[in-house]
């Protein structure tokens, strides 16, 4: 072996010893820190949710979380949080004075955040979204929004809020860039989301870019195929203007025009009409369901909101 060859070996062998006391360095500083120990208030500001709830998340998530025996293994608690940070600011980036990030590498907090991610959505999602189906928890929520807003009928508010992403390359033949700019200007997923009267989230639809109108994601979306095809009179969601008026989705009247059905609605005079019969029919024309929508939102108010 000549001089330059063992030189070279040398400095491969000091390499890889440093390189194995940098890895031994971050678990140590990771060890050493305990994110449970902080103050309740920065904890919530760095998640955004209590240490009880966090706790509880952790111990659902680990049972579908594969534990590896290496020594500079990263812990699954702290992969957790890895990404309920992630979640809460949107940004690889540590905020100053997480010790307990330090010892992270950037790929190694990516890795966490798409393992939790993926679990969260293929597991969790399953159990804890869950939108009504049967008339009983139907009558729950609607009972629940009686209660606390005074608004009869209701199982449900919908929206759509944008979720920013790194733009796809623009002729990506699948998703191409073009697709997810939002008419904010920005790169984005347009998610639309159902919440009940205490914010709970009971479905959650993720799958368009973000230049999808809110009203042709809820005309694609499961829920508005099931509530078309089994109506129950008297039962809605509430969206707002950007959505169609249909007997099972009621929007505000916003500015009516004198004379317009909107204005004929805020001012009935008597009850001599009749709530329509929707058909169970995923056939049923879109001019029948407005008008059935209309019919619906007049009742409504002529019953429950005019003195």
């Amino acid at each position: 072996m000549n001089l330059e060859v063992g030189v070279l070996i040398a400095e491969d062998i000091e390499r890889a010893v440093e390189m194995q006391l940098f890895r031994l360095e971050r678990r140590h500083i990771r060890d050493a820190s305990n994110p449970f120990e902080i103050p309740d208030t920065v904890f919530k500001s760095l998640y955004r949710i209590p240490k009880q709830l966090a706790i509880n998340l952790i111990a659902e998530l680990e049972v579908f979380m594969v534990e590896t025996v290496r020594s500079t293994s990263v812990p699954n608690a702290l992969k957790v949080l890895c990404a309920l940070h992630f979640y809460a600011h949107g940004s690889y980036q540590k905020s100053v004075g997480q010790d307990f990030f330090l010892g992270l590498s950037q790929t190694t907090v990516s890795r966490c955040i798409e393992s939790v991610s993926e679990i969260i959505s293929g597991q969790l999602s399953r159990r804890y979204l869950k939108f009504p189906r049967g008339e009983d928890s139907q009558l729950t929520l609607k009972r629940r929004f009686m209660e606390k807003y005074h608004f009869p009928g209701v199982i449900g508010c919908i929206d759509c809020t944008h979720v920013a992403v790194i733009a796809p390359p623009l002729e990506h033949p699948q998703y191409p860039g073009y697709a997810y700019l939002n008419r904010k200007g920005y790169y984005s997923i347009n998610v639309q989301i159902i919440c009940d009267a205490n914010l709970s989230i009971l479905n959650c639809n993720a799958m368009y870019p973000g230049s999808t109108h809110d009203a042709a994601i809820w005309q694609m979306s499961t829920v508005q195929r099931y509530l078309r095809e089994n109506h129950v009179r008297g039962t809605w969601l509430l969206g707002d203007s950007g959505y169609p008026l249909q007997p099972w989705l009621l929007t505000p009247i916003e500015n009516a025009a004198e004379d317009s059905p909107e204005d004929e609605e805020m001012n009935m005079e008597d009850n001599g009409y009749d709530y329509p019969d929707i058909p169970n029919n995923a056939d049923i024309q879109d001019g029948e369901i407005l008008a059935a929508g209309r019919r619906a939102r007049a009742q409504l108010i002529r019953n429950h909101f005019t003195r």
